[in-house]
């Protein structure tokens, strides 16, 4: 009952129902139940932008699952952690949860979630200002989102090259590397890193100004269904960004300095978004 009201985005019915299941898994000594409560909580926390609940049930979680032994408990526990984490603004502990998730995942022989995991690995090592780990990442992701035949994890890590490509001001080499991306079916938040990023590729010149402004609404709406699922809210920052970045190509400095302000005020909201995105939005206002 609690997934089918998650999914129904009914957070208040799905957290009652997952504390009703932990009860009764402990009241019988279900360790194993136990640790999936937690797990499903912390979920629920995260819908619920409760950072450092999210990251308290989620470890909690870990801990059970780490007692008995259950491998596939311990890398979808861990990955949630790291996520969190890095959603509550401590990339280094991300990157260590993320680590122990990957190397579970390897013994498991699951190439499709090693490959999302080692996403947000490379993420964490950007954020952590450990660009080499994070290229070693992004690679070895790639490899196993090959091998693994799933187009969730193959855009995601396409999206993750073609971010780092655009981040060193080569948007025409991230297009044609996105080419290979689909959109269709994606869970949300991967949806919305795969258009935020042909935006930001885009917007460096790489495509007309009809181009870039279907690109805007598409990632608008993606980004509004990845944050209402809990995704990151580095993603809104992100959009903000980008509105701010087309407002300024099309001569609004107003409208620029507008967007920019809203995503400096969102990127320092809780200290929730990384550095990089903070100075990148309060730079635009500068400018304008």
């Amino acid at each position: 009952m609690g997934n089918v009201a998650l999914a129904g985005g009914n957070t208040l019915r799905a957290e009652r129902a997952y504390r009703r299941s932990l009860e009764l898994r402990r009241n019988i000594g279900d360790r194993e139940g136990m640790a999936n409560s937690y797990n499903n909580l912390g979920v629920v926390a995260d819908r619920k932008r409760d950072r450092a609940e999210a990251v308290n049930l989620y470890r909690r979680s870990l801990s059970l699952h780490r007692s008995f032994g259950s491998l596939r408990g311990i890398a979808g526990a861990a990955q949630n952690l790291g996520e969190a984490l890095l959603r509550a603004g401590d990339a280094r502990a991300a990157a260590e949860a993320v680590r122990e998730s990957a190397e579970a995942w390897r013994s498991l022989g699951d190439r499709e979630h090693l490959a999302m995991g080692l996403v947000v690995l490379s993420r964490a090592l950007d954020r952590a200002g450990e660009p080499e780990g994070a290229a070693k990442a992004r690679e070895e992701a790639g490899e196993a989102a090959r091998s693994s035949g799933s187009a969730a994890a193959r855009s995601s890590a396409l999206a993750a090259r073609a971010d780092a490509l655009v981040r060193e001001k080569r948007g025409r080499e991230a297009l044609a590397l996105l080419d290979g991306a689909t959109v269709d079916g994606l869970p949300p938040e991967v949806e919305a890193e795969v258009r935020l990023v042909s935006l930001g590729a885009l917007l460096d010149g790489s495509g007309d100004a009809a181009r870039v402004d279907a690109a805007l609404a598409a990632a608008r709406e993606s980004v509004e269904r990845a944050i209402r699922a809990g995704g990151d809210p580095d993603l809104e920052v992100r959009l903000r960004i980008a509105r701010g970045r087309r407002a300024e190509v099309a001569g609004d400095r107003p409208a620029a300095a507008a967007a920019f302000r809203e995503a400096a005020a969102a990127a320092s909201e809780e200290a929730r978004a990384s550095d990089a995105l903070l100075l990148e939005a309060l730079q635009g206002v500068a400018r304008n």
